[in-house]
């Protein structure tokens, strides 16, 4: 049979490439159900990813999106992708799984709509998604904005909602509320290599702390490749007249920080777990208010103050 013949020749690849079944009543075959799924393999901000998906339009898409970002690393996590395409039905989903319920039950944290369910598993370093949709590669992009937000935290770092510019070899960061100016600053800065304009991981390690690029922007930008540098600082934007650094205490510093660390501190076990992270990096890394206006002169007082 061309389908057992098929089988036996994908079984001789490794098991995070092929995952193959067939049907359980057909002679000589040891699998209950033919299934085939394929591993794609992405490194985001140090998180190795597995993806397992379907090896036909969603793994090419899923390629093409994160092309900068594929890695043959062994996986930290392993997520399950079970898409089932809306576009030729009559009632298409009326939400995406950003509009899904959120909560933490059991250790893992879940979505939740008609249309989505999905939970990811920190402990178990796993994750699923089942979902119906006809722009699927926007709901899987959502998701593993999760998966890199715990799995950066398992290895002593955080994702952050900010702007990140590489200038003169080091990323400097720039964080705040939606709305307070970070994508204007990647804009403004845009000559120089962006990390990103909306997400951006950072991770201490010993005596440095490293800032990664994501693959997760608002519309509107060219891809930039993978980039890992050193933290130069991290700055929270304050829209002013004035252009100017402020110093932040400690306390304020970590506050405005939790602020802008998507879905992690909202488990308290969770939290107290991220804080020694953040600490990490406020000892090798200083953190301020800046205030700007929308040109690029606040790169000045940056450099003023780097000397």
């Amino acid at each position: 049979m061309p389908w057992l013949n098929l089988a036996s020749r994908l079984h001789s690849f490794p098991r995070r490439w092929f995952y193959i079944s067939c049907p359980g009543r057909v002679r000589g075959c040891r699998y209950k159900s033919i299934k085939i799924k394929i591993m794609i393999n992405l490194n985001i901000s140090s998180v190795n990813i597995g993806i397992l998906c379907d090896p036909t339009g969603l793994y090419q898409d899923l390629a093409a999106r994160y092309e900068m970002y594929l890695d043959n690393g062994k996986p930290d996590y392993v997520i399950n992708i079970l898409w089932k395409d809306s576009s030729k039905r009559c009632v298409k989903p009326r939400s995406a799984l950003s509009d899904a319920s959120n909560s933490f039950d059991g250790g893992c944290y879940l979505f939740a709509s008609p249309y989505h369910s999905g939970k990811i598993c920190p402990d178990e370093c796993s994750g699923e998604l089942v979902f119906q949709s006809d722009t699927p590669i926007y709901d899987i992009d959502y998701f593993l904005r999760s998966v890199i937000a715990f799995g950066l935290q398992q290895k002593g770092g955080y994702l952050l909602h900010s702007a990140g510019i590489v200038r003169h070899g080091k990323g400097h960061v720039f964080f705040g509320k939606s709305g307070s100016g970070k994508s204007t600053v990647a804009t403004i800065s845009s000559d120089n290599s962006v990390l990103s304009d909306d997400l951006v991981g950072i991770l201490p390690a010993d005596n440095v702390v490293h800032a990664f690029s994501t693959p997760f922007w608002n519309p509107g930008w060219k891809k930039f490749p993978r980039e890992k540098c050193l933290l130069g600082g991290l700055y929270h934007l304050v829209q002013d007249n004035r252009v100017y650094l402020e110093p932040l205490r400690i306390s304020m510093a970590i506050s405005e920080l939790l602020a802008s660390i998507p879905i992690v501190p909202m488990d308290e076990r969770l939290c107290q777990m991220l804080l020694p992270n953040i600490l990490r990096t406020l000892a090798h890394c200083g953190v301020f208010n800046l205030h700007f206006r929308k040109d690029d002169s606040f790169w000045q007082v940056i450099e003023d103050r780097e000397g």
